[in-house]
């Protein structure tokens, strides 16, 4: 889990060195942008910065939760959806994000025995400072990448089959260190407004041996209202 998530990490780091690289050697001060460009009265590219305030949404993909000896609980997809206060620097910004995700329960699987119907949710509360890299063109597309760090509280709620025949509670809170590494694309409608397309893979670092790592994939669509 640690490594997937180095991996991750360094492919971020490598795509933002060559996508920065690609874009610098492509600008050029003396040419006037394109026909229908979004850009100020000046003729340059739209100059967001300032403080801004997102919102979040999409799909959830949680990972098998392995609890050894071949024993894993399988999720349905989910959802998230989540706001973020951040200030951008035009180049880079820094944001804090609030996000909140749950997926239901579908089946226990156990070596051995035919898979089990289980019923209820796995619910994250997550709570994140992420540091991000913006490449913007002059015609109001870009591409963003970037990481955080943070904390989770995860909640397990789940109903399953229990001895004769009753049904068996179990909700358990755990609390864990979080990363994520993030990135996907942007447009500008205006100076103020941008809708953004991402992808974010986000590992929550449970302590207890029991319970195994949070992981999941989130594919969302945000917008961000810039407010200086």
């Amino acid at each position: 889990m640690y490594n997937s998530f180095k991996k991750s990490s360094v492919f971020l780091a490598l795509a933002i060195i060559s996508l920065s690289t690609a874009y610098a050697s492509s600008w050029d001060e003396d040419n006037a942008p394109p026909a229908g460009s979004v850009v100020t009265a000046d003729g340059g590219p739209v100059p967001h910065g300032g403080f801004y305030l997102g919102l979040e949404g999409g799909g959830t993909l949680l990972s098998d939760q392995d609890y050894g000896q071949g024993v894993k609980l399988h999720s349905n997809t989910g959802y998230n959806g989540g706001i973020t206060l951040g200030y951008d620097y035009r180049w880079f910004r820094i944001e804090e994000e609030l996000n909140a995700a749950r997926n239901g329960a579908d089946t226990l699987r156990v070596p051995g025995f035919p898979d089990t119907n289980i019923n209820g949710n796995t619910t994250s509360y997550s709570a994140m400072t992420n540091a991000i890299l913006n490449i913007r063109g002059d015609t109001g597309f870009g591409v963003f990448a970037g990481v955080g760090i943070g904390g989770s509280a995860i909640d397990y709620d789940y109903q399953g089959p229990g001895s004769l025949g009753n049904t068996h509670n179990n909700s358990t809170l755990k609390g864990a260190f979080t990363a994520q590494v993030l990135g996907g694309v942007s447009y500008s409608f205006t100076p103020t407004v941008e809708l953004d397309l991402e992808y974010r893979y986000m590992n929550a670092f449970i302590s207890d041996k029991n319970i195994p790592d949070y992981q999941t994939n989130n594919l969302d669509l945000g917008l961000k209202f810039f407010l200086t």
